[in-house]
């Protein structure tokens, strides 16, 4: 074995040379990761209820408008009667409508499946109750969310 400071063969020597560098700039690559990392800062973007469009279905007389969604209910422009809710389509066993009711902050409260009676829009394990008419199994978002367009008083910062 040849000792590192008596290198006398320019190969080994230009090897060596080769390794020191590549560790320098493997500790600075490393370096420079870490430290542009700490001084980024991640902003989660925050959604409301409101930023998404749904239909708004009454309950009622069956009339549809879209607008976004939000706690319920609105009077509806074609019976008068104070039965729209926001409304999306959920699919198993064929498609269905699922309206909603939101809370205050604009979170789910409960649902109505169809023409059933309302139910706590979350079972107790914290999954949805929008469970299949037919089957009982929980049911998939039929359509995508719509973003609603942003408005004037809508802060990104």
């Amino acid at each position: 074995m040849i000792p590192i400071t008596n290198v006398e063969n320019p190969a080994s020597r230009r090897n060596i040379i080769l390794l020191v560098i590549l560790l320098v700039a493997l500790v600075a690559w490393w370096g420079y990761h870490f430290w542009s990392a700490r001084k980024s800062t991640i902003k989660p973007i925050a959604r409301k209820t409101s930023d998404f469009l749904v239909d708004w279905r009454c309950l009622n007389c069956g009339h549809v408008i879209t607008d976004r969604a939000g706690p319920g209910p609105k009077v509806c422009p074609k019976c008068q009667e104070p039965e729209m809710y926001a409304s999306l389509q959920w699919a198993c066993h064929g498609m269905h409508n699922v309206a909603f009711q939101y809370d205050e902050n604009g979170q789910p409260v409960e649902i109505k499946i169809g023409d059933a009676e309302w139910l706590p829009a979350f079972n107790e394990e914290g999954g949805w109750n929008i469970l299949c008419p037919v089957c009982g199994n929980v049911m998939s978002p039929a359509t995508p969310l719509r973003p609603a367009p942003r408005q004037e008083d809508d802060r990104g910062d």
